[in-house]
């Protein structure tokens, strides 16, 4: 479980990132 954190976590900061980067360059 311990190792999984660590991927569920980049997964997550890439799945949130992704979209403000891309609002962020629409605009």
């Amino acid at each position: 479980m311990t190792s999984l954190f660590p991927d569920v976590s980049l997964s997550t900061e890439r799945l949130v990132l992704r979209p403000f980067e891309a609002d962020d360059a629409a605009a």
